[in-house]
């Protein structure tokens, strides 16, 4: 702790975060990403944090620091920036303050009732004796704590939920304009009619008309991410979009509007009702206006409305408080350390955590300056440069290409269905299949898990059941009267009779018929496609199919455990034999038709059942979704 302490004062104070000893381990070669801290900190000399740091921290990553992510060192790695984070050196006041409170407990306690003298094994007494009143000690029960502990949790869990959750909208909201930016730039491209073009006095109207319409697909994201920036950041969009626009006049009609992400939205709506292209097809590019329009007012939304203060000014004082007053809670229990001073790293640590997740909620609440708003303004530039440049490809026809490097598909069997080849067929089912259950092994263990546990609670109703069936003095008798009679005969544990058959033939009937079910309801489908069924009925079939199979096994495993449970029930010589020895005695007194004799009556009950309720469960989850 006292290192932690040391390492602490060194991280904020002593060291310049571009060489601190930490790290220096890090490999001299290793590539750094483009606009990230550690880039930063190498150009500045220092390393950013707090508000600068933002800027910093619109991450957009590549396939290598997703390697880095997820590499084994990962968590030595971010031990090792805890000093050097700018959320942890944001926090440099407040964490001061608790150090300074748990410092405080300390010599206060020390100087009214005694210390520890360095090196001696004595106690020496305070600066007024022995008879200071208890009730001036420093110290509060550690039980306040405890009991407000859970309440302070959840006003942080709820605090961070909301911020991350407006993060994600507004990523999500982005993620919507780019998409229908594209989609717009996309049809046009290849909607727009040349031949309209061609009675018009100008022969180069279409490519004019689509040159205008990247140009509006390219202003709205950007005076979208100027509107919700930093005005420092004006000059710079000023001067881009009079490098883009034609003339200073409509660069103005742009940059004079009181609200310049709404010009672009109309100025887009404009160069699309422009283009030579049926109107039904503008009505069609229309809804992609419509919802950048609803993504921009979520932005502003977003933008304009925080977190309720009252909601986030109660959660730092409550924090506040707590953590300046867990130093007069924690003093009592780090008695055995020397003169208490392990305290003062202990509160710094707990502070430093604590605090940084409130932090980290304030970071996420405003999350324009934290996403990467320009990259994804250029990708949008990007895509729309290159459906422009592709536009011929594009609406090149591909078919006569196609049928001359493509061989025509085997095929084979009879009748008009016009089968596949039958290996390709089984191959793509299996190979379907087996991709599927390597995905789906959980729908096996949950399967099988919660059969056997539900079936097994209910074993003594099946010990009742059996004997009603196969014994008359049980026949007229009632469910209780019946676990009654049972449990005064044969004693209470012949109320278990048959739960080992009845834990493992269930476990491994219900692994078959979720686990199973699950991995062949992605192949069933195209399966009965290949076969000649149209598309909508073997989208409807095939869970039936897949419910149909699942069944079958699930009857096929079930049979000999129900058998061999039936038996030890109904005969008390079986009873004693245990699973394996009662199975075995049923397959040497009767063979394997012994033991699978309940199958057809187990299909017969489970074959529609299984079916239904697989088909019905999918259809409410997808209701419900």
């Amino acid at each position: 702790m006292y290192v932690l302490t040391a390492a602490f004062v060194c991280g904020f104070v002593a060291v310049p975060a571009a060489r601190h000893p930490l790290q220096l381990r890090c490999s001299p070669v290793q590539a750094l990403r483009p606009g990230s801290i550690k880039e930063a900190t190498l150009q500045q000399g220092k390393r950013p944090y707090g508000e600068e740091s933002r800027r910093y921290r619109r991450t957009i990553y590549r396939h290598e620091d997703w390697l880095r992510h997820r590499s084994e060192t990962r968590l030595l790695r971010n031990l090792q920036g805890t000093f050097t984070s700018g959320v942890v050196r944001s926090l440099l006041s407040e964490v001061i303050a608790v150090t300074l409170v748990a410092l405080l407990v300390i010599v206060w306690n020390a100087a009214l009732f005694g210390y520890d003298s360095l090196g001696t094994t004595t106690t020496q007494p305070g600066l007024f004796g022995e008879e200071v009143p208890a009730f001036l000690r420093a110290q509060l029960p550690v039980s306040i704590f405890t009991l407000s502990s859970p309440a302070l949790g959840l006003l942080l869990v709820f605090r961070t939920n909301t911020s991350y959750q407006r993060w994600l909208e507004a990523r999500q909201a982005w993620g919507r304009i780019v998409s229908h930016c594209r989609n717009i730039m996309r049809q046009a491209t290849l909607w727009i009619e040349e031949d309209e073009a061609e009675d018009v006095a100008d022969p180069d109207v279409a490519r004019r008309s689509l040159e205008e319409l990247r140009l509006c697909v390219w202003a709205f994201p950007r005076s979208l991410w100027a509107h919700l920036s930093d005005p420092a950041k004006e000059p710079r969009f000023a001067q881009e979009v009079r490098e883009r626009f034609p003339s200073d006049a409509s660069a103005a009609l742009l940059l004079g509007s009181s609200h310049r992400p709404l010009r672009a939205l109309s100025l887009l709506s404009g160069a699309m009702d422009r283009l030579p292209i049926d109107e039904k097809k503008k009505v069609e590019m229309d809804k992609s206006c419509i919802l950048l329009g609803d993504a921009c007012e979520t932005c502003e939304r977003i933008f304009a409305n925080p977190v309720p203060l009252v909601y986030t000014r109660h959660t730092a004082r409550f924090l506040s408080a707590w953590l300046l007053l867990l130093p007069l809670g924690l003093w009592e229990g780090f008695g055995s350390s020397w003169n208490h001073l392990a305290l003062l790293p202990a509160a710094t640590v707990v502070s430093i955590f604590l605090f940084g997740i409130e932090e980290l909620a304030v970071q996420l609440e405003e999350p324009f300056s934290i996403l990467p708003l320009e990259a994804l303004c250029e990708e949008v530039a990007v895509a729309a440069d290159a459906m422009l440049e592709g536009r011929a490809s594009a609406r090149a026809s591909l078919v006569e290409a196609g049928r001359r490097a493509t061989p025509p598909a085997r095929r084979g069997g009879a009748g008009p269905a016009m089968l596949l080849h039958a290996e390709d067929a089984g191959a793509t089912l299996l190979a379907a299949a087996l991709s599927a259950t390597q995905q789906q092994e959980r729908y096996f263990f949950a399967g099988g898990l919660c059969a056997s546990l539900s079936h097994a609670l209910a074993t003594p109703i099946d010990v009742v059941k059996t004997k009603q069936q196969t014994r008359p003095e049980f026949r007229e008798l009632s469910l209780l009267d019946g676990l009654r009679r049972v449990a005064q005969a044969d004693g209470p544990a012949a109320l278990l009779t048959g739960v080992a058959p009845t834990v493992v033939g269930y476990g491994l009937e219900g692994a078959c018929k979720f686990g199973v079910y699950e991995a062949l309801k992605p192949a069933s489908a195209p399966l009965l496609a290949s076969l000649g069924l149209g598309a909508d009925q073997s989208a409807a079939a095939g869970p039936v199919a897949a419910a149909v199979v699942a069944g079958g096994l699930a009857s096929l495993v079930l049979a000999p455990a129900e058998a061999t449970r039936i038996r030890m029930v109904s005969e008390p010589s079986y009873a004693s034999l245990g699973l394996l020895g009662a199975a075995s005695r049923l397959y040497e007194a009767e063979g394997a038709a012994g033991l699978l004799q309940g199958v057809p009556a187990t299909c017969a009950k489970q074959l529609p059942y299984t079916a239904t309720k697989q088909v019905t469960f999918d259809a409410l989850v997808d209701a419900a979704a």
